[in-house]
């Protein structure tokens, strides 16, 4: 099909030379395909090749700690994607022998593992013909074929997945997919699209129509919530109190300083209160000390740094202040450790 040579023959002539491509395992590709994941080429590359140096095959992962994962993860954010892909490779060395399923269907059985990434593993390294459909395949099969569904419905995931396994190579399916993911993160993109330079714009009903920048069609937008976090930073000459947070929470296995969380900015009064009667302590000096914005999919996170000297102590322990370093974080508490504290002299600021 003409479609199909296209797009290979252009991917070929045009790949980026990205370290994950050298050695197509299906290691490689699994760890690299969790990486990106909601995650750009730009910042996800140094995080690969991190945990490649650390970690060269699957049985170095599966035999690391967890905290050492975190660590090593520690800024690319969704961290249920780090814990996923440790207790994986923990699966895959204890159930098969460090062996990957040869399957997409088969794979889809592991956690942290859906259906694109699945069939990314299996078209790339066993030449499976599944489609591994992600948001670069959603938006140039909605160009492609000017596809007026909105593609977050189940009609329109159902039109895409059948647009694009009908143009399926069944010769070379782990250059197709490859080559649709590639075209959409360097030509079809979702703003300042490259048209010209396109290999299918001859055949792109969108183009013809103009309708590329209401393409592809969503019917929905995520709402963003805020959230308040007030933490308080406890000092001494041993270290910092700090804790691990617990199973359900967003940082869930990160350490962080004690705190609460509010839908609404709490008062001081408000907060010292809800500190006291949580902790089962008491606050003689609480003082703003920091704050700061972080964004998550679905979170806006407003966070107050507050320095705090108890008539009585914390039941939580201090983290030594050489132990604070080895310790995988939340990305707001990493910033501000950086921007107040010599931590090598032990002191704020």
């Amino acid at each position: 099909m003409i479609l199909e040579h296209n797009l290979i023959s252009w991917y070929r002539k045009n790949l980026r030379e990205l370290p994950w491509r050298q050695h197509q395992t299906a290691y490689n590709v699994w760890l690299s395909e969790i990486i990106l994941q909601q995650t750009q080429v730009i910042q996800g590359t140094p995080y690969y090749l991190k945990f490649m140096a650390k970690y060269p095959s699957v049985f170095d992962l599966a035999n690391a700690p967890e905290d050492e994962v975190l660590k090593l993860w520690q800024g690319l954010g969704y961290y249920s994607r780090a814990r996923n892909l440790h207790q994986t490779a923990q699966k895959i060395v204890r159930d098969f022998n460090g062996v990957f399923p040869t399957n997409s269907e088969s794979l889809t059985q592991l956690k942290g593992i859906g259906e694109y990434t699945a069939a990314a593993i299996s078209s790339i390294v066993n030449n499976e013909s599944v489609p591994a459909i992600d948001g670069n395949a959603y938006r140039v099969f909605s160009r492609l074929f000017d596809v007026e569904t909105p593609i977050d419905t189940p009609e329109g995931k159902k039109i895409i997945k059948k647009l694009i396994t009908e143009h399926m190579s069944q010769k070379n399916p782990g250059d197709f997919n490859q080559a649709v993911m590639e075209l959409g993160a360097t030509i079809c993109k979702p703003r300042q699209a490259l048209c010209p330079e396109c290999p299918l714009s001859n055949m792109c009903w969108a183009y013809q129509k103009q309708t590329i920048y209401e393409r592809p069609v969503k019917s929905r937008k995520t709402k963003v919530k805020a959230l308040y976090i007030d933490y308080l930073v406890v000092k001494s000459e041993s270290g910092l109190v700090m804790q691990q947070r617990g199973q359900e929470d967003i940082w869930r296995g990160l350490y962080e300083f004690p705190g609460v969380s509010s839908s609404y900015l709490l008062s001081q009064d408000e907060l010292k209160s809800s500190l006291e009667d949580f902790y089962n302590i008491k606050l003689n000096l609480l003082t703003l000390h920091a704050s700061s914005s972080h964004q998550l999919t679905h979170r806006d996170l407003k966070i107050r740094f507050f320095i705090a000297q108890l008539a009585k102590k914390f039941s939580l322990e201090y983290t030594a202040w050489d132990k604070i370093p080895q310790k995988p974080v939340p990305k707001p508490i990493a910033m501000y450790l950086e921007q107040n504290f010599r931590l090598n002299k032990y002191e704020l600021l």
